[in-house]
This record gives structure tokens, sequence and C-alpha cells, in this order.
């Protein structure tokens, strides 16, 4: 893939003097690809083979907590129950979400090496089976959840990979009564990693000069939980591509400012060589010259997806 693409972005910032750390998914095949973080933690959604390889999340639990070693698939039931409410089966403080945050706390107080720190964390969750771990299961009242947004089902399904999506992960049996619950159990992943994500800006917060740090809090898809008849992604409606891109860097920019540019995922290479000092694009804008008012908006934005 550096090959043909150049080189990874974990890659690219150690080049740029960035002591560089790399945790949790990243879904890579081969599992083991290099992708150029200087210290990486895998947590993938399953596992490669029963002995857990390349699952750093997977090996420390088993390691540090046997009496869990029993459970096949500890971040919830992956089968006829993949869009069934679940709820996890370990205590908060060792779900994968919480692992991701201690390791990305240990290194963002790292105080033995003097160069500026580039981390990504991956979180496993929201996704499914949704299993968040006690309290956050029954935090949110399923029948305060809002209904569904529905067209006719012709015209949902005129996308076909909606109903295709719907038979693959046995979701044609949910009705709207459980499809609340459902949602309700989503809120409740969106909660917990909500905490954990704050783990990770308060070790932020207690570093000095952390008003020069750059905060880029992104997803990669979201999911339509019933909306238009359909589960999952894959598709153009609001709930599955609409997702979230805050940025946050107190000594540059200030608080509490929406912007209504369009945004791709593309521009997170630029936005982290950009903070780098040296901008290398990977078919994207330029975004932090765009909120400075220094270069012009995208005017269109091509879709597109990948399945598999």
């Amino acid at each position: 893939m550096e090959a043909r693409c150049g080189p990874y972005l974990g890659r690219t910032m150690a080049r740029l003097g960035y002591r560089s750390f790399g945790i949790g998914k990243f879904h890579t095949s081969p599992w083991n690809e290099d992708l150029g973080y200087e210290t990486l933690w895998r947590s993938e959604e399953t596992y490669v083979s029963p002995k857990r390889q390349g699952d750093d999340y997977a090996l420390w639990l088993a390691r540090e907590h046997p009496e869990f070693d029993f459970l096949e698939q500890p971040l919830g039931e992956r089968s006829e129950m993949y869009y069934l409410p679940q709820r996890s089966p370990l205590p908060a403080e060792l779900g994968v979400e919480w692992w991701a945050a201690d390791r990305a706390v240990q290194e963002i107080a790292n105080s033995t090496d003097p160069r500026p720190f580039f981390g990504f964390v991956s979180f496993v969750g929201p996704h499914p089976p949704l299993a968040p771990p006690i309290p956050f299961n029954r935090m949110y009242n399923p029948d305060r959840m809002p209904d569904l947004v529905l067209g006719s089902e012709n015209e949902d399904h005129l996308d076909e990979e909606i109903p295709y999506m719907r038979y693959a992960i046995w979701a044609d049996a949910i009705n709207p009564a459980l499809a609340k619950i459902v949602k309700a159990r989503y809120y409740g992943e969106i909660t917990y990693l909500d905490h954990c994500v704050g783990r990770i800006l308060d070790a932020v917060e207690a570093r000095v000069n952390s008003e020069n740090v750059l905060i880029c809090f992104f997803s990669d898809h979201g999911d339509l939980l019933g909306d238009h008849h359909g589960w999952q992604k894959q598709n153009f409606f609001e709930a599955s591509c609409r997702v979230p891109l805050l940025l946050s860097w107190p000594a540059i920019f200030p608080a509490g400012v929406v912007r209504t540019e369009l945004i791709s995922l593309a521009d997170l290479f630029g936005i982290a060589t950009q903070a780098g000092g040296v901008c290398e694009l990977r078919e994207g804008i330029d975004v932090l010259k765009m909120l400075r008012g220094e270069c012009l908006p995208r005017q269109a934005a091509p879709i597109f997806y990948r399945y598999g």
C-alpha cells in the first residue's frame, strides 16, 4: 500500500519529529501490517485465531484477568444476536475502549521523551454488537428514543444494499419497539466511549502547554439503526454518512465554533501534517489553512463507498 500511496501517517509524523503511537482497531490485511508507529497496540473486533494472534487487548485480558478467559467474544455476541440489545460480559474498566484509553493516557503522560507526540486512538465502539457495560447498558430509556425515520419501503430499498444488509445481519425480525431498545443501547455505548475519551482529554490537559495540542475527533461511518428500513452503513442516508469531525486547538482556534464547509476523511492526513509543520495532502484539502481563511473550501465532495 505504501508503495502505491506513500508512507502511512504514523511513519510520516515520525519523520517530522514526532513520537508516534497507534492504539486500537486498524483492520489491516495482513493483520500485522507495519503501520509506521513507533508504538502500536492492536484491538480488533474479532480474533485472527483462537490464540488471539495479533490482538494486544485480548492477550492482556487473558493474562491480567484470566477469570474472563473463557469468553469467546468479550466484545459481544457476533451471531444472530448482532443487532439485539446486549450487555457487556465485562465490567466497564476491563472493556476494550477503557483499555485503549489506558494505553493513550500512558503515552500522553510519557515525560522521558522530549519530542512532541502524535497519537492515533481507534476505538471499536460504538459498533454492533451493542453491548455496553454496566451502568451504561440501561442508562437510556427506550421509550424516549426518537422514532424511526422511514420513507416507503419501496423508496428506501431502491438502494439494494439496504435490504441485503438487513438479511446479512439478521435484522428482518427487528420491529420498531425493539429498534428503540437497540438505539438506547447504542446511546449507552456512545456515553461509555465519551467517558473513555474524557480520560484521554484529562491526560492532555495535565500536560505543560496543553493548549498547543491539536485534537481531532472523527468517525468513519454511522448506522441507520432502523431508519429507512435498514441497518448498518454503506449508504448515503444521513444517519449513515453524516459523521462527527471535531477539532480542538486552544492556542490557535476559538472554542464553540460550528462550520458548515464540506469535509472528508481524506482531509485528515493534511490536518495532521499541516499541524506538524509540513503539509502533505492525500487527495484532501488543507483544512487548517481553510479555517484561517487562507484558502477556499471545497465546492463539492465526491461520494463513494467500498464494500468489504
